[in-house]
């Protein structure tokens, strides 16, 4: 099993290019998925506001990812 922290830091290295960032967020949904994969990933798409297209804005990762692991936490 993958490491959820691991692949946490990966989605917050800006070093890394955006689809690497990109999977290491659906990495951290197989580990953690409170509704369900596809649900979970939905969820997420509409609340961090992640644009089809990441270069438009390559923080919502960041801001998607930081939501997942609060849940996580709790």
């Amino acid at each position: 099993m993958t490491s959820f922290l691991a692949h946490r830091a990966r989605v917050h290295d800006a070093r890394l290019p955006l689809h690497r960032r990109h999977s290491a967020l659906r990495t951290c949904l197989t580990v953690f998925a409170p509704y369900g994969l596809r649900a979970t990933y939905h969820h997420l798409t509409l609340s961090a506001a992640i644009p089809r297209r990441l270069e438009a804005d390559p923080d919502a990762l960041a801001r998607a990812v930081g939501e997942l692991h609060e849940a996580r936490v709790l």
